[in-house]
């Protein structure tokens, strides 16, 4: 009796854990980075004002937030498979716990 009880210890740590990664990996593909912007050294007054862009700087902002774009498109896809992934190992853990506390 005591190694079935003990068992069924394990299996539910095994499913919290996994749906605790299930929750982990969900807030992540939540988060993106956040785009580029380019700020102006200054005073208190200068704050919230365009800095001055050269045309070669603005080109670089616009590849380097469409590079930021695929990553975090790239990123949420991760974290949604792995969210997937654990969701269903914590329903395996749970439904092998139900099982062996059924028997």
């Amino acid at each position: 009796m005591s190694g079935v009880s003990s068992i069924s210890i394990i299996w539910f740590l095994f499913a919290a854990v996994f749906f605790y990664l299930a929750y982990v990996h969900w807030r992540y593909s939540q988060t993106p980075i956040r785009p580029f912007r380019l700020r102006q050294k200054g005073g208190p007054g200068t704050e919230g004002q365009a800095p001055q862009e050269d045309p070669h700087l603005k080109e670089f902002i616009e590849d380097f937030n469409q590079y930021l774009q695929i990553i975090n498109s790239n990123t949420k896809q991760q974290n949604q498979a792995a969210f997937g992934g654990y969701l269903v190992a914590g329903l395996v853990a749970l439904t092998t716990l139900g099982l062996i506390v059924v028997r």
